[in-house]
């Protein structure tokens, strides 16, 4: 100073590391499903745009979105540092199944069933058709049977629909 004084000090500075939040790679789930987000690198985790997810505050939320869907977390640390990361759970449209209506046969009869929407067929029960892994399958039940065909399309999603046979 101007007395010719020195005076010092110090103050110590700490630097916390780099915040770094690990995120799952992005999902892609059929219409309906639901898949398990993970984020790590903290204590405290908020998830942004909370739709379709079950918890907004965990590292592992389950999303069950109806529409592909970003979700973004921020990561707290217990130094108060923050990190963010996001992710996009894609999802894929289910086939549209169309099927026959309901029939009627007389006992010892057969009928062809018929459903179309997707790439691949399974109706179940298998039992009286010739072939379950056909569209349109020849049933000849002996009772009045519900048939359920499940149907996948070419993007690997499956849904489903029924009709019934009725035995006279």
């Amino acid at each position: 100073d101007t007395n010719g004084c020195i005076s010092s000090d110090s103050v110590r500075i700490s630097v916390d590391t780099f915040m770094v939040v690990g995120i799952s790679t992005d999902p892609t789930i059929c219409k309906g499903s639901s898949v398990q987000l993970q984020a790590s690198g903290g204590l405290h985790y908020l998830w942004q745009n909370g739709f379709g997810l079950n918890d907004t505050t965990v590292s592992d939320p389950v999303a069950s979105p109806d529409t592909t869907t970003s979700y973004t977390v921020t990561v707290t640390d217990n130094s108060g540092c923050s990190g963010s990361g996001s992710v996009t759970v894609n999802v894929l449209t289910l086939p549209v199944v169309q099927i026959s209506a309901d029939q009627s046969i007389c006992a010892g009869d057969s009928i062809h069933l018929h459903a179309s929407g997707g790439a691949t067929y399974v109706w179940s029960p298998s039992v009286h058709l010739d072939n379950d892994s056909l569209s349109d399958p020849l049933a000849h039940p002996d009772s009045n049977t519900e048939y359920i065909v499940y149907v996948t399309g070419n993007n690997g999603c499956t849904s489903s629909s029924s009709m019934n046979v009725f035995v006279h």
